[in-house]
């Protein structure tokens, strides 16, 4: 059965030892939306941002699919025992098998116990737990934040256990004898190999171990299957397995590691190995195009995904805190409610506020109109008197562009006295105006030069100071003393900027004597220091107030 469009729409964390895996799945089908490992900085804000935004808040199920998950099997007397009375057992008897993991469930099994001379008839169940880890309480404090419901926590093998039953049935051949065994073997985007193992539909047994081979390598990764096959057919012995009860075997692979898994496994079975497209197609699953047909993840991910209702849902505390789809619901309903009336309210004081508005607009047009009025007339007078009006107010622009574009060296000169004081002196001060493209520093370009825009400040001129100081100087101070000047030079010149460019710390030889490094160091030779303060004008921006 395909996905439809009665798929339900989920957002599945698939929780693996590396990384928290989070997929999308829909009736257009299964995306894998982030992988957020669990070091990651800001983890929970993150994923519940994910959830959130790219997930839009849908129904999460987090699929556990680490290696830490404990199962056993578990009798419990079928007769004598009322039904209330037996849930009760079970819970007393699963919180004794796994007192110590707090997330657990227990699932009845269609495997019986008949009743004999020796022993009562009884129900087999599958109890199974996980430990309540660093990251499984990250991922449920994730899930609180984003406020998105929970569908439910739930255990990989056990619920893609129907999944390796269905493959199975496709695969048989028509009048052939079912085999009561199946092993699906598939490797995930962790690197890990999941096997699953099923008898008669139900699950078995399950293992997860590294793979050290990549799937590039074809040879080598078909290798490594095969050891982790012979490790899992070692433990069927302990489970009863019988070569005549039958057993087929699933992996999922690329195309080119086939023969090699054709000639590795020796085991008598029915061997299907299928890339992950193909059992997709087989199970009615919608995956999409996939880079790495030897990931099998993807198809428990879509398989569990699609669920209506789960197999196995763990039982823990802080997964039933988490906001239900009904109080989400119940809030939304209010939060709607609250805003209709306050809408009603912001509607009203905005037309009133409209209304008032277009009073004054009304009011500011019909001042306008008089002033205007006024204006023409006075202008009519000054022009019969022979006074231009239009040329006075150009002249006025233009001298106030000649004004901002001036450049007043008195008061640079005086400004730098200011700054100076007493004890510091000057070298030179050389002063540029006019600055063109051809004399910007490839790493400083001139400010000029970055756009063309005219309503942008331009460089007037550029004043450059150097200052000399003997080689014995302590090159801290110096260029303390140095930044100190800058700073009060900048408030003795606001207007203009002022930055140092060259510090004590940069060699200047000024008496033409060249050296290395090295050199200085070995023949103690004191250098004089320069340091060097630029000064740029600004223009002013039109219509920049004075």
């Amino acid at each position: 059965m395909g996905l439809s469009f009665l798929t339900p729409n989920r957002t599945v964390l698939l929780t693996s030892d590396d990384a928290l895996y989070v997929y999308s799945v829909s009736s257009r089908g299964v995306k894998l939306v982030d992988v957020v490992p669990w070091g990651a900085q800001n983890f929970i804000d993150n994923v519940s941002n994910i959830l959130a935004k790219d997930c839009a808040k849908r129904p999460v199920l987090m699929l556990n699919d680490m290696v830490e998950q404990h199962y056993r099997k578990e009798r419990v007397l079928k007769s004598g025992v009322s039904s209330l009375d037996k849930q009760t057992m079970i819970k007393r008897r699963l919180s004794v098998a796994f007192g110590k993991y707090p997330v657990r469930a227990a699932m009845l099994l269609k495997e019986k116990i008949p009743k004999t001379k020796n022993q009562p008839a009884s129900d087999i169940y599958i109890f199974a737990a996980i430990p309540e880890s660093d990251s499984l309480n990250k991922t449920i404090s994730a899930v609180k934040k984003s406020l998105a419901s929970v569908a439910a926590l739930c255990l990989l093998p056990v619920e893609s256990s129907d999944m390796v039953r269905t493959l199975s049935q496709k695969l048989s051949k028509k009048g052939s004898k079912k085999a009561t065994w199946s092993i699906f073997i598939g490797q995930h985007r962790s690197g890990n190999v999941r096997q699953v193992v099923t008898k008669n539909g139900e699950l078995a047994l399950t293992r997860m171990s590294p793979l050290a081979a990549e799937p590039k390598d074809p040879i080598q990764w078909a290798q490594e299957i095969q050891k982790e096959f012979k490790a899992t057919m070692s433990y069927l012995s302990r489970f009863g397995y019988d070569p005549s009860q039958g057993l087929e075997v699933t992996i999922i692979a690329n195309i080119d590691a086939s023969d090699a898994l054709q000639q590795l496994i020796d085991e008598k079975c029915t061997l299907n190995i299928l890339t992950a497209t193909q059992a997709a197609g087989l199970l009615g699953l919608n995956i999409g195009a996939q880079e790495n047909q030897a990931l099998a993840d993807i198809l428990h991910v879509a398989w569990a995904g699609r669920k209506a209702r789960f197999m196995l849902p763990m039982r823990a505390g802080s997964v039933s805190e988490i906001h239900t789809p009904r109080q989400v619901a119940a809030a939304a309903s209010a939060v709607l409610l609250l805003s209709v009336f306050g809408q009603a309210y912001f509607t009203f004081d905005y037309f009133s506020k409209l209304t008032e508005s277009r009073d004054q607009i009304v009011n500011l047009r019909s001042q306008k109109n008089q002033l205007d009025t006024k204006y023409q007339h006075e202008i009519s007078k000054k022009e019969a008197m022979g006074f231009d009006v239009q040329l006075v107010q150009s002249s006025i622009l233009v001298y106030d562009r000649f004004e901002n574009n001036s450049v007043n060296i008195l008061n640079l000169a005086k400004a730098v006295g200011y700054a100076l004081g007493p004890d510091m002196r000057v070298d030179s001060i050389d002063v540029t105006k006019d600055i063109k493209e051809s004399s910007t520093s490839f790493f400083r370009p001139a400010r000029n030069n970055i756009n063309n825009n005219d309503n942008e400040p331009k460089v007037l001129f550029q004043a450059r100071m150097t200052m000399t100081y003997p080689g014995s100087t302590n090159i801290d101070r110096g260029n303390a003393e140095v930044a100190e000047f800058r700073e009060r030079l900048q408030a003795q010149m606001p207007d203009y900027k002022v930055e140092i460019t060259k510090q004590l710390k940069d060699y200047e030889y000024t008496e033409g004597l060249v050296v290395e490094t090295g050199d200085l160091e070995r023949e103690n030779i004191q250098q004089d220091f320069v340091a060097e303060i630029l000064i740029e004008a600004l223009s002013k921006v039109e219509g920049e107030k004075s």
